[in-house]
């Protein structure tokens, strides 16, 4: 994708995670910056802003990568948080 002049490489969870999902047309690119490296990260939508508490994983769900923990939502459900420099660092 080109950025500012720049050719970023797009990265799509879907396909890094192994998930088969129809690509929509539409989406919202955001830009991910570790050091100098960045990446292009396809979101289908941003649904809102929530502040959270960041938990670790639990034992039972293991290591899962570029997942830095948990939080969970008023809803009552589980939330993955990504971590964004593992992102980068793995995607360039």
């Amino acid at each position: 994708v080109r950025v500012r002049g720049k050719f970023l490489p797009l990265f799509r969870l879907s396909q890094y995670y192994g998930i088969s999902t129809t690509i929509k047309k539409e989406g919202i690119l955001m830009i991910l910056t570790h050091d100098s490296s960045e990446i292009c990260v396809y979101v289908d939508e941003i649904i809102g802003q929530q502040q959270i508490v960041l938990k670790p994983l639990p034992i039972f769900v293991g290591k899962v990568k570029c997942i830095s923990g948990c939080a969970i939502l008023s809803c009552g459900k589980l939330s993955m948080v990504l971590d964004t420099r593992e992102l980068v660092l793995s995607a360039s």
